[in-house]
């Protein structure tokens, strides 16, 4: 069970951190691993980055959702890991 856990959780984040989200500049959208990854190679106020923290401050209900699903996989974790 406790593999099966961390395999699901696994997906879950790899989606959350790939799935693409769309920046001021619509020529090209990004995604949280791709702007953390290009973060030391961008001017830090203009970074992709940047743009999504910015975007996660202005749009509190989705990131608010995000916080949710992520403490949700942080509490099934940890219960799995105490039996």
């Amino acid at each position: 069970m406790l593999k099966e856990t961390l395999k699901d959780t696994g997906e879950i984040l790899q989606h959350i951190l790939s799935q693409p989200l769309v920046l001021e500049n619509p020529a090209e959208s990004s995604s949280l691993l791709s702007a953390s990854e290009k973060f030391l190679h961008q001017p830090k106020e203009s970074s992709e980055l940047e743009q999504i923290l910015q975007a996660f401050i202005q749009y509190p209900r989705p990131t608010e959702h995000l916080l949710i699903e992520l403490s949700t996989l942080v509490h099934d974790l940890r219960s799995e890991l105490k039996k």
